[in-house]
């Protein structure tokens, strides 16, 4: 979030939370009628990414003045961190 969207600290903190509560906030149930579950849903982390990225495009649409459908997540800059 730092390196690929730009995101200021305070903000990519905040991110972090969004993250933190849609996934690992939740009640861990591992067995179901003796069924071993996963601890951690993938659905779930799939949406809080969901939701990350669309706070992301939202905050750099504003920024740069560009529709959502025009931002490119992709650094160009050769010098850029691309982790």
């Amino acid at each position: 979030m730092l390196s690929r969207m730009g995101m200021p600290i305070d903000d990519a903190i905040d991110q972090y939370d969004t993250i933190g509560n849609g996934v690992f906030a939740q009640p861990r149930r591992l067995h179901v009628m003796g069924i071993l579950r996963p601890k951690y849903r993938s659905e779930d982390m799939k949406k809080a990414v969901q939701i990350v990225l669309k706070n992301g495009l939202s905050r750099e649409s504003k920024r740069t003045h560009t529709p959502e459908i025009g931002i490119k997540l992709r650094n160009e800059n050769v010098q850029a961190c691309h982790t």
